[in-house]
């Protein structure tokens, strides 16, 4: 792979120059971190900082992703909780390991001043891009987000990890069909059973729990996100910018997802209603209780036509008692 430009990194540039050029032909910045990345093009921009797909020439030109960061301008406070949040989604990519459902950090490291993120580039699509091109999502196809998914948080819970920022945007479908979970930049080591730490307010509006919003978080809050999730993909319905949600009733403080679309999978309905649950404590607890949920099946009662074991015990005997009285 070769790239026919070499954006440079300099936030007040940002020149595009020809491919092989060392330093910015503008500012002069070094266009390659450490002699060994080089970016390719611009991905997104968020409040922390700038996200760049790179190849990496220490790997054959292998496609990889950097995070440089760059909080837009904030007071000194601020700042310093940025860099802290920029720094433990490295602590928590690394602690995590080689998990093929959530990207390896490759790097981390500091370069003239600022701090950058190296990342296993993920060659795919968002959920929110393919809700966006192809409409709602099935229910079969939410149930397979569900499965795809479940286990990737059961496996990050069970590092005392919190992902915080579960939503479409987050989850790629890469070029194989797996579904990726990204950016762990809000993602939170567990302390006990909840957080209450001052700052650690996060998450999208329209995905985040409640308990989230007050600064507390548990496994079952990532279970919240990821059900909201999939009842945006079933209904096409996102929150608004105005705070207004088709999905749900601040009079009530319930989600009507119900009431936009019909669902056939009554299983897949309870799952998602538990999973919804305003109190924490009536949620599931864990992935793998939602997972046993989902995979169990429904006990549809017997119809009344049909003849139980009891009932054709009796029958059996009453059909004997009539033979011997005919019989006499």
């Amino acid at each position: 792979m070769s790239s026919t430009i070499s954006q440079c990194l300099n936030p007040n540039c940002q020149q595009q120059n020809i491919s092989g050029t060392r330093v910015c032909t503008r500012c002069g910045t070094k266009l390659v971190l450490r002699d060994r990345y080089r970016v390719d093009k611009f991905i997104g921009e968020g409040a922390f900082g700038r996200t760049f797909k790179a190849i990496d020439g220490d790997r054959l030109n292998k496609p990889c992703v950097i995070k440089q960061f760059l909080p837009q301008q904030m007071g000194t406070v601020a700042h310093a909780k940025a860099t802290e949040l920029f720094q433990q989604e490295a602590e928590r990519l690394d602690s995590l390991g080689s998990n093929p459902q959530i990207p390896d950090l490759l790097a981390f490291f500091e370069q003239d001043g600022q701090l950058y993120l190296i990342q296993e580039f993920i060659d795919g699509h968002d959920l929110f891009k393919e809700l966006n091109s192809s409409g709602n999502f099935s229910e079969s196809q939410v149930r397979q987000v569900l499965t795809d998914l479940l286990p990737v948080l059961d496996f990050i819970h069970s590092h005392n990890i919190i992902h915080r920022d579960i939503k479409p945007d987050n989850i790629i479908r890469d070029d194989r069909g797996t579904l990726v979970l990204i950016d762990f930049g809000v993602s939170k080591l567990l302390s006990g059973s909840i957080l209450t730490k001052m700052g650690t307010i996060t998450g999208t509006p329209g995905y985040a729990p409640p308990e989230q919003l007050r600064g507390m978080v548990y496994p079952a809050s990532d279970l919240y996100s990821l059900g909201v999730t999939c009842i945006r993909l079933l209904t096409n319905c996102l929150p608004q910018e105005d705070g207004t949600d088709e999905l749900f009733d601040p009079m009530d403080m319930e989600w009507v997802w119900r009431s936009k679309v019909r669902i056939s999978d009554e299983n897949l309905g309870q799952v998602l209603d538990k999973i919804l649950q305003d109190k924490v404590g009536d949620r599931y607890q864990s992935a793998g209780e939602v997972l046993q949920s989902l995979n169990s099946t429904l006990v549809n009662p017997q119809p009344t036509h049909q003849i139980t074991p009891a009932a054709l015990n009796t029958h059996q005997i009453v059909a004997t008692y009539l033979s011997m009285i005919m019989s006499l």
